[in-house]
């Protein structure tokens, strides 16, 4: 059994036992796409924004400036690694220009915040900054996680996905944030909030039913993981084996003759 599982291992089995297998017995790395890369580029940038220490009276355009360059700077530091996924170069400028938006959505709804207070801009924008990349380690759950912003009420996750649906595998991760957040802080948060960079913020209530089914959930995946033995994580075949644009990682290992 691992010491620490995570929200995204925890739905890793959820989703397919095997690909669980793959990925956190075997260790089998899978490798990075330009959609793992450009969240890392988008929350690397959003982190550069929050260690701002001022801003002006004209911080809107001021931040709008600051997060385009960021953007270009951190793309560029990992342009090499990009173009090593042997993409076309109109789908890397589509990427990179959704990445633009993405940010300046961010501005636009951070300046709205600081709009809505009654103190200076620097002010306004320091108590937006909350806790960053929080790592909490539950030796109880056995579980790792990493909030993004914590605030003494509130979690905020950012994401970059295409849709901005609260599925089934954001509620566990937001319930296992929940969780996670009462073992450092020794109460439950009021709500956590996916940060949808394309789309707006959604809020979840933590409610006593997202926690006990979150807590059921830790419950079976650890029961379930403990041994090392193949046969012990059938397949789950679905959409996530192959899809119109792509293909799970590990869909030669589980569909090839070899089937190793």
């Amino acid at each position: 059994m691992r010491e620490f599982e995570s929200p995204s291992s925890i739905n890793t089995y959820l989703l397919c036992p095997r690909k669980y297998y793959y990925r956190y017995i075997k260790n089998i790395t899978p490798p990075e796409d330009i959609i793992l890369i450009r969240g890392k580029i988008i929350h690397k940038v959003i982190e550069e924004l929050f260690s701002i220490k001022e801003i002006s009276n004209n911080y809107e355009f001021e931040l709008k400036i600051i997060a385009l360059d960021l953007l270009n700077k951190v793309w560029n530091n990992n342009l090499e690694t990009i173009k090593s996924l042997n993409l076309n170069e109109t789908l890397i400028k589509t990427y990179y220009e959704e990445s633009k938006e993405m940010l300046l959505n961010w501005v636009n709804y951070t300046s709205g915040k600081i709009k809505q207070t009654n103190l200076s801009p620097t002010e306004s924008f320091n108590t937006l900054r909350g806790e960053r990349e929080v790592t909490i380690f539950s030796p109880v759950l056995g579980i790792r996680g990493v909030l993004d912003t914590v605030f003494d009420d509130k979690i905020i996750d950012y994401k970059t996905s295409s849709r901005d649906d609260i599925t089934d595998e954001y509620k566990l991760q937001l319930g296992i944030y929940a969780l996670l957040f009462r073992e450092k802080y020794k109460k439950l948060p009021s709500y956590v909030s996916l940060y949808f960079l394309k789309f707006g913020e959604k809020e979840v209530k933590i409610t006593e039913d997202l926690i006990k089914e979150t807590e059921e959930k830790i419950l079976f995946v650890k029961s379930k993981t403990i041994t090392k033995e193949k046969e012990e994580y059938p397949q789950k075949t679905g959409w996530h084996c192959k899809w119109s644009t792509g293909k799970c990682p590990y869909f030669e290992l589980c569909f090839s003759n070899k089937n190793s």
